[in-house]
């Protein structure tokens, strides 16, 4: 056996012989960890997240109708069709056209404002683009009847809005190619990720604490 691989199996053997010496500390420090991630995981409030699809066909022979309505809509002067329909999902009047509908049914004592801020619909209303003109829109509420609610409102306002702006009754722009569900299981927290990755972290952590601790000792001998 060569040297070089004997001083490794040396090394190896040192290493093993510093973890066995410090397996308490580990153990405990591991389980530790793991009991604040149990209690993160048990006192987090379950989030539900619903979303639709859809799909802007920006080669519609509506588009010059859909964007002559740009200004009257969004206060907005942007020509690309797909900006457009972001700037008006997000836009504060459609927000309320929703607060006003579901404040009949969970909020009747709030005003729109109060609604839209209990619903939180600027933030936990996301918006994603891939490059085929999809879109996905979500929404996460911690009642996941609320959050299925609020994704079918803007459903339900996709026709009405086509309606509106006088669009091609033959080829609409904004086609819904799939339906909101009702969420059954929550989306946060991601518990058994939490606890593998809690697991994974304080596993690291203290190996390099017990070497750094080990590695001071032998130093001040």
């Amino acid at each position: 056996m060569k040297s070089s691989e004997i001083d490794n199996a040396i090394n190896l053997i040192d290493y093993l012989r510093t973890i066995l010496s410090y397996k308490f500390f580990i153990i405990i420090f591991i389980l530790g960890s793991l009991f604040l991630c149990s209690l993160f995981n048990h006192f987090s409030p379950e989030v539900y997240r619903t979303h639709t699809v859809f799909f802007i066909n920006s080669d519609s022979p509506a588009q010059s109708g859909l964007m002559r309505n740009v200004s009257l809509l969004t206060g907005s002067n942007n020509s690309n069709i797909n900006n457009y329909i972001v700037a008006l999902i997000n836009s504060k009047r459609i927000k309320k056209s929703i607060s006003n509908n579901l404040k009949l049914k969970y909020f009747k004592k709030l005003e729109t404002n109060e609604v839209i801020s209990k619903l939180n619909l600027y933030k936990n209303v996301k918006i994603k683009k891939d490059a085929f003109n999809v879109f996905k829109l979500s929404y996460e509420n911690q009642s996941p009847k609320l959050a299925y609610d609020v994704i079918s409102e803007y459903i339900r306002l996709i026709p009405q809005l086509n309606k509106v702006l006088n669009l091609s009754p033959k080829k609409e722009i904004i086609t819904v190619l799939d339906v909101p569900f009702l969420p059954t299981h929550p989306y946060k927290p991601r518990k058994l990720m939490n606890l593998v990755i809690t697991t994974i972290l304080s596993t690291s952590l203290s190996f390099i604490m017990i070497f750094l601790h080990a590695g001071f000792k032998s130093s001040m001998l």
